[in-house]
């Protein structure tokens, strides 16, 4: 584990070395995706990165990158690090921007099969602090997801349900409840093209504008070890990216021999 140990500190590292005349707050809290339930095997580490542009409320928005790093740690636990970099293009000029990181635990409660029709049931769990990155953020943040997954045979949804309080940035501490549901629908038999898609909704309790997303594209599973991406958004509220293009790939390697 110490090779995926050192990935989460090497981000974490990189995120907090460059310059705070380069990094500033962002005024309203990122867009939320919805997550899935799938769980990495222990010692496996893959590593999620998507890049693209986005159009937002206020200006353009170049991220390089949005990512997220899973950590197998054992059957029904993994370890998650979820972020992202940006370039925003504003009024006011250009300036570099950081998402709060969200270090999370995802734990699988419950998952059960009908060995007849197929279908599958799954309940787990995603929570843990935001850590506040950059100049103008100041305290921990906290997150949290109760995820609800069913299957019947190529479809796959998971029910997102959760709330935040995040980071101080400057303008008060946003709080606010969230929910979305992540959709996958295999088209081949083996499962290696899907079509994806998500809606995503964020109510503040705060006085930050709510978001309403959705997104959707493909996915195709390249080999066991990489996945590529395309992906296209709109927005339907206020505080949401009104439209953006995604392209992601996902590597996935073993940093531990399974146990036997």
């Amino acid at each position: 584990m110490r090779r995926a140990n050192a990935v989460v500190v090497a981000v974490v590292v990189a995120l907090t070395a460059l310059s705070p005349a380069a990094v500033s707050a962002r005024p309203l809290r990122p867009r939320f995706e919805p997550t899935d339930l799938e769980l990495e095997e222990s010692g496996v580490v893959d590593i999620d990165v998507q890049m693209g542009m986005l159009q937002g409320p206020d200006g353009s928005r170049t991220l390089v990158p949005d990512f997220e790093i899973d950590v197998g740690l054992l059957d029904n636990l993994e370890l998650d690090l979820d972020g992202a970099f940006a370039v925003e293009r504003a009024a006011n000029g250009q300036i570099n921007t950081y998402d709060n990181l969200w270090l999370a635990a995802k734990v699988g409660i419950f998952d059960a099969r009908d060995p007849r029709t197929g279908n599958a049931w799954a309940l787990g769990l995603q929570l843990g602090p935001k850590l506040p990155v950059g100049r103008g953020f100041e305290g921990l943040g906290f997150e949290s997801l109760v995820l609800l997954g069913f299957t019947r045979r190529r479809i796959h949804t998971v029910l997102n349900l959760g709330g935040f309080a995040d980071a101080d940035n400057g303008q008060g501490r946003p709080l606010g409840l969230q929910a979305g549901v992540d959709f996958t629908l295999d088209l081949d038999q083996s499962g290696d093209v899907s079509f994806d898609a998500s809606l995503a909704g964020v109510y503040f309790v705060t006085t930050d504008p709510a978001q309403l997303l959705f997104s959707g594209g493909f996915t195709w599973a390249a080999n066991e070890q990489l996945d590529v991406s395309v992906a296209g958004l709109v927005g339907f509220l206020p505080g949401s990216d009104r439209f953006g293009v995604l392209v992601g790939f996902s590597p996935k390697f073993r940093v531990l021999k399974p146990r036997h």
